[in-house]
């Protein structure tokens, strides 16, 4: 069994830091550790908003990224016996700097991008092969500290958009693209502006294609991508990998997809450390544990999960009955078999939509009630 935590929004400033000392550290370290007694975990998944603002209230990008591996990083990783390259890190829209990137260039950027994949694909490309940060400085703080994070660790590719990684755990072998749907934050008009591009996509996915299970760790929701790539980029994650995980929205939830590109298992964490106070059931602060059984044949068989959120009353985590069946999920995955049953039907279902559903329509007799 392969066990995952997977955490997002800390949006680390002066408040959180003094809660996270005061209430959560503690609570949190003590809640994974009964967890990892039971089954070892094996990789925690951080999908971003590891600060607030840029870090502006903790002295900036720089200054705060290494205030939060210092209390972060360094103390869970520490708690559960993890090395680095199993703490996993992508950026969320309040990791960058805004500022850094003046705002006519930011509009002519919206224009160009605009036009479609071509002109898209053209500058991931060059900033790929140049390490060129050329609108899109807001990310550099961010991309220095995980370049330091992970430089020594082995079986990695690192970009100067996502990253990737290669673990062995329980005798498979896990490949984990970090992707960065952040780059194009700038303001709080983000949605359908955001690009991953295919450049990306294509470059983490090669490195861990030959993995027994692939990981995909995205902040943002698919639905926040620029209308010319979304639908592409979807397929793409899709056909390619087992588990996408997602933060950004405070809202924990699952999903399953099957059909004809894949199938792939989405979870998306509900904030870890953000106004712990809140009596918001819907936004409850918390986490995902999420445990994968793989297969004879190094397939995934079965995912498990578990939703825990912060209980500020007893200052401690509870399992949060609001989500799955009292707390609690779990999926089979279907065999290759199962799923070409699956499509088949959806596809005769299909067909019998398309040839018969609009001379139904013509042909129905239409009456008014008064």
């Amino acid at each position: 069994m392969i066990r995952i935590i997977h955490l997002s929004d800390f949006h680390f400033n002066k408040k959180n830091q003094k809660d996270w000392q005061d209430y959560i550290k503690d609570a949190l370290g003590k809640k994974l550790n009964a967890l990892s007694k039971k089954n070892p975990i094996n990789i925690i998944a951080f999908t971003g908003d590891l600060l607030d603002q840029g870090g502006k209230e903790l002295g900036g990008g720089a200054t705060a990224f290494e205030i939060f591996k210092s209390e972060v990083i360094d103390y869970l990783c520490s708690e559960l016996g993890l090395s680095m390259n199993e703490f996993l890190i992508i950026p969320g829209n309040h990791d960058i700097e805004r500022s850094k990137d003046e705002e006519r260039m930011e509009m002519g950027n919206i224009e160009f991008f605009k036009k479609g994949i071509e002109n898209i694909s053209s500058i991931m490309s060059k900033s790929l092969k140049d390490n060129d940060f050329t609108g899109m400085e807001r990310v550099r703080a961010y991309k220095d500290f995980e370049r330091k994070l992970y430089d020594k660790i082995p079986d990695s590719e690192l970009t100067i958009f996502g990253n990737s990684f290669k673990l062995n755990i329980s005798n498979c072998s896990i490949g984990v693209a970090c992707l960065n749907s952040a780059w194009r934050c700038y303001d709080k008009t983000d949605l359908g502006k955001l690009i991953v591009g295919e450049a990306q996509l294509i470059k983490n996915y090669k490195y861990i294609a030959k993995c027994d299970l692939k990981i995909a760790l995205l902040h943002h929701p698919l639905d926040w991508l620029i209308e010319s790539e979304s639908k592409t980029i979807t397929n793409h994650i899709t056909k390619d990998f087992d588990l996408l995980l997602l933060g950004h929205v405070h809202e924990g939830d699952t999903s399953m997809t099957i059909g004809f590109n894949g199938k792939l298992f989405i979870n998306i964490a509900p904030s870890t450390l953000n106004d712990i106070r809140t009596d918001s059931r819907r936004y409850s602060n918390g986490f995902t544990i999420i445990d994968i059984d793989m297969g004879k044949e190094k397939a995934v068989e079965n995912i498990h999960c578990e939703y825990w959120r912060y209980n500020y009353d007893k200052k401690e985590y509870v399992l949060n009955t609001d989500l799955g069946e009292n707390g609690k999920f779990s999926h089979k995955i279907p065999d290759e078999k199962s799923k070409k049953k699956t499509n088949l039907e959806t596809t005769v279902i299909d067909n019998i939509k398309e040839d018969h559903f609009n001379k139904m329509d013509k042909h129905l007799i239409g009456t008014n009630v008064i």
